[in-house]
């Protein structure tokens, strides 16, 4: 996912966007589903809010990396700023890295 969400291939997404029937999948397979263009943000948004309560918030936190990541390569700052500082809101230090990682990109899009 991270390749393709930094301007990579998105080809080796396609296995993940459709997985096996009977497959449980996680938020990745919607995050490669709106990389390859099939879902707009608002229902990747949706897609992380559906399901069990429980993991909602670091759902949404890794859909709102995702999409403030691709907002700022496409040259749309102020969207990157909002997603990113979201992302860092629903954080709760499960993924350290991501988090740094985060941070560090919304520093790249501060004014």
């Amino acid at each position: 996912l991270w390749l393709a969400t930094l301007g990579g291939s998105t080809k080796p997404l396609e296995r993940v966007a459709s997985p096996p029937a009977g497959t449980q999948t996680g938020v990745e397979a919607s995050i490669a589903r709106w990389l390859l263009g099939q879902l707009d943000d608002a229902k990747l948004l949706e897609a992380a809010q559906a399901g069990p309560q429980e993991g909602q918030r670091e759902r949404l936190r890794r859909v709102y990396l995702h999409l403030g990541v691709v907002a700022a390569r496409a040259g749309r700052p102020d969207a990157a700023r909002a997603h990113l500082t979201r992302s860092l809101e629903l954080d709760e230090g499960a993924e350290p890295i991501e988090s740094a990682f985060a941070r560090s990109r919304l520093k790249l899009v501060q004014r």
